[in-house]
């Protein structure tokens, strides 16, 4: 981190303006970039004689000697001549591996995902049975990639605690690449700007009662225009009336960042036949009807 810091010099953002206190005082942009004043170790909070105070530091010894062995390792990193050369050699060796192998864990969990295949077994060590599809793909890619191969001995040898095969980094995954899905969903559908919604409840395994949520829209590119049903998630279902899952219908694509001011860019919606959903009295539909109205 000082090594980035150092070769990269400190951001000044001159365009943004600084937080005002309790007493409507700020920091303006002539003095940013000075996180201290008298500065090093006790802080400051003399606001009108700040300029002053910062102008004081600046040619101050402990200034100087800072900024001169800054500099110096500046130069030595350009040069590569830092006197811990080697170990961030090697250190910079250490994470070119370890990107490569999240490269390939993040292929695998997308091929799963893509076609809706179950991630894990009942075992979770390699070459043993039972260790589903997620590690059994590791054993085929360790067969004919010479990194897979590499990190799989490390494994086997237990020669590094962390090994990215577990299933919570499984789970990450696959939550950082659904919200990085539904971040491009929600970018067609603003593009198009109208659109349709389609709930339906069902319990899972747990008998927790869900709320599945799918938006129908028209995606534009270059050469047609297609209608399109994408899946958003599973809604958690406390209060399975019709203003329970309103509310929660509502609040979600609020959170999405769609427009549902008076149900502006909403044009329809689809139900299954409960009372609670398509209910002409106090079901969602009629729920949303009244707020368009």
């Amino acid at each position: 981190m000082i090594k980035e810091l150092v070769t990269k010099g400190p951001k000044r953002d001159m365009d943004v303006k600084a937080p005002v206190h309790k007493f409507g005082r700020h920091f303006s942009n002539t003095i940013k970039g000075h996180p201290k004043g008298g500065l090093d170790d006790e802080g400051y909070k003399d606001w009108r004689h700040a300029s002053g105070r910062l102008k004081k530091h600046e040619v101050g010894l402990e200034h100087f000697k800072n900024m001169n062995e800054w500099f110096e390792l500046r130069q030595r990193l350009k040069c590569k001549e830092t006197i811990d050369k080697v170990a961030y050699e090697q250190f910079k060796k250490e994470k070119d591996y370890w990107k490569q192998v999240i490269i390939r864990i993040v292929g695998l969990v997308k091929f799963l995902a893509k076609y809706g295949l179950a991630f894990r077994g009942t075992n979770e060590k390699l070459y043993q049975k039972g260790i589903g599809n997620f590690l059994g793909l590791v054993e085929m890619l360790e067969e004919f990639d010479p990194i897979m191969k590499e990190h799989v001995r490390h494994v086997l040898n237990e020669e590094c605690h962390v090994h990215f095969l577990g299933h919570n980094i499984q789970n990450e995954l696959i939550q950082l690449l659904g919200d990085k899905v539904r971040i491009e969903i929600i970018k067609k559908v603003k593009q198009a700007k109208y659109y349709s919604i389609i709930l339906d409840c069902t319990p899972d395994t747990s008998h927790q009662e869900q709320m599945s949520i799918i938006v129908r829209y028209v995606n534009f590119n270059s050469s047609s225009m297609t209608v399109e049903e994408s899946f958003l998630g599973f809604l958690v279902v406390n209060d399975t009336t019709g203003l329970g899952l309103f509310e929660v219908t509502c609040k979600e694509l609020e959170s999405l960042g769609l427009d549902i001011g008076d149900i502006g860019d909403m044009r329809g919606q689809g139900y299954d036949n409960g009372a609670n959903m398509r209910g002409k009295n106090k079901g969602v539909q009629t729920r949303f009807l009244e707020k368009k109205s």
